[in-house]
């Protein structure tokens, strides 16, 4: 999510709590080592507001939303927004 905020040069909000993990997850300290662990292989997309509506979401799960600002990522846990982890995963760069 932060590389494509950060190509698009957008915000990335993103709902830790809503995250599909591998693993699933009660407490933000799982959460976020699953986020930063780097192994995680489901597919990242974006759709316009009015293409979700139309979506079928039965393999889809909305867990942020891109928005105007700084190119970079926003983490929520249940609500509140967090520190960005200064690690965010392996870079193939």
């Amino acid at each position: 999510a932060e590389k494509l905020a950060k190509a698009s040069q957008c915000t990335a909000s993103i709902a830790l709590d809503r995250v599909p993990f591998f693993e699933p997850t009660q407490t933000l300290k799982s959460a976020l080592e699953q986020a930063t662990g780097g192994d995680d292989y489901q597919c990242l997309i974006t759709l316009p507001e009015e293409a979700w509506h139309k979506a079928d979401k039965s393999q889809l799960t909305r867990i942020g939303r891109i928005e105007a600002g700084a190119a970079g990522i926003i983490l929520n846990w249940q609500g509140e927004q967090l520190k960005t982890p200064n690690y965010m995963g392996f870079s193939h760069s």
